[in-house]
């Protein structure tokens, strides 16, 4: 007589892969291999009064000066962003936090620009295509 349904050993195995699919996960998703680091990541600031360059792993918040008044620049530990604006749609203060390389945030109407810049080296792989 033929058996026809999972034996012990067959659900062990399944249990096995799973485990083996979920630690790798973790290993990939934990960034095993790359630099986490945001420590050559700075926050650059231009605005109609000037530009400026600060380190990202700080907590600052800076005044900005443009046509319109003070744009409040936040910095905090890897993290960036508008808190108050001049303008009058507040667009700036929707966009919320930046923390990658390349991200940036404009308060177009006060003329003021954060971006975030450094060595494209140690950041993470924004897209790949074959």
């Amino acid at each position: 007589m033929k058996r026809t349904g999972l034996k012990t050993g067959d659900v062990i195995i399944f249990f096995i892969a799973l485990a083996l699919l979920a630690a790798s996960y973790g290993i990939i998703n934990s960034g095993f291999g790359k630099s986490n680091s945001n420590n050559n990541l700075m926050l650059k600031i231009s605005a109609s009064s000037g530009e400026w360059i600060y380190p990202l792993d700080k907590k600052m918040e800076i005044g900005v000066d443009g046509p319109l008044g003070t744009t409040m620049v936040n910095i905090d530990h890897g993290k960036a962003w508008i808190s108050d604006s001049p303008c009058k749609n507040k667009i700036c203060i929707a966009t919320g936090v930046i923390t990658s390389y390349n991200s940036w945030v404009a308060c177009l109407p006060n003329k003021v620009l954060i971006t975030i810049s450094g060595s494209a080296s140690d950041t993470e792989v924004d897209d790949v295509s074959f």
